[in-house]
């Protein structure tokens, strides 16, 4: 998939039809290319580096095949 920026924000994630529950899961995974902005308290928005999320995001296909 391609995406319109390098770096994109939760709710950007969402409008391009990425269901909540996943990208919270990428969220707190440790390889799947995301931070938080701030300090990591509950607050912080979650940014994602599509490059590396697209690449956790198969390794996690691969993983439920």
């Amino acid at each position: 998939m391609e995406y319109p920026k390098a770096v994109m924000s939760l709710s950007e994630m969402k409008a391009l039809g990425f269901p909540p529950k996943l990208l919270y899961q990428a969220g707190h995974a440790k390889d799947a290319g995301t931070f938080k902005s701030g300090k990591a308290g509950r607050t912080s928005q979650i940014y994602f580096k599509t490059a590396d999320f697209e690449k956790w995001l198969n390794r996690i296909a691969l993983l439920q095949k």
